[in-house]
């Protein structure tokens, strides 16, 4: 019989489906992010592709830290922290098109990258940590590798809408900074759907160590008399 190269069996589970929803909704915020302001930072202020380069840095600097102790904190169900590190994603790109002018420096926009890192650091462990706690072992790769592709799939949707958007607005005259401002909705909007559908999982509470067996006694025995 041959082997069915995508269990679909895997969405069954309400997690795991889910979080693929969520994987292919914080792509398009990566995507939504990354051409926009690479677009702004290096046409409107006139940076070069290194300092455009470190200016988003921090971002990914901040997810890196906060990203071990946010898998952690994901045992414990985890439905308010990856819904929480959604929201702070599309708090940060919020604060980004809030500052951003003609004349904005580097560190003008520094909050907002740190805020939109925390929130990345937030979501991506956490979201892999719940899709994959109720798969079998032997559907992990399938089951890896179906969320990469969902993550695909969200990058290529999100650069075709926010690429969409960026032309639609520089084709009207707009300047570069209101085509950031209007591109960066999609990602925002996109981010929020991700948190409404985080707090749609069930919270999972955390089996309790077994108790010991007790030794088993014969049939009839009674306990030693200490007496």
């Amino acid at each position: 019989e041959r082997e069915q190269r995508v269990p679909f069996g895997l969405f069954a589970d309400r997690s795991y489906a889910l979080m693929g929803g969520a994987n292919m909704l914080v792509s398009v915020g990566l995507v939504g992010m990354a051409l926009p302001l690479t677009l702004y930072l290096q046409s409107a202020l006139g940076f070069s592709p290194l300092k455009a380069g470190l200016t988003m840095a921090p971002a990914s600097l901040m997810s890196a830290v906060a990203a071990p102790f946010a898998g952690r904190l994901a045992d414990r169900g985890g439905r308010y922290l990856v819904a929480a590190g959604f929201t702070l994603y599309a708090g940060g790109l919020g604060v980004i098109a809030a500052v951003a002018g003609p004349a904005c420096t580097w560190y003008d926009l520094l909050p907002g990258f740190l805020l939109a890192g925390l929130g990345t650091g937030c979501t991506m462990s956490p979201m892999q940590t719940i899709a994959t706690r109720n798969v079998a072992p032997r559907f992990a790769g399938a089951a890896a590798g179906t969320l990469n592709t969902l993550r695909q799939v969200g990058s290529a949707l999100g650069s075709a809408i926010v690429l969409a958007v960026i032309q639609s607005s520089l084709a009207a005259g707009h300047s570069y900074t209101r085509a950031l401002r209007d591109a960066i909705v999609v990602p925002v909007v996109a981010l929020l759907a991700g948190a409404a559908l985080a707090l749609t999982l069930r919270q999972v509470k955390l089996a309790a160590p077994a108790e010991p067996a007790e030794e088993a006694r014969p049939a009839g025995s009674t306990a030693p008399s200490t007496g």
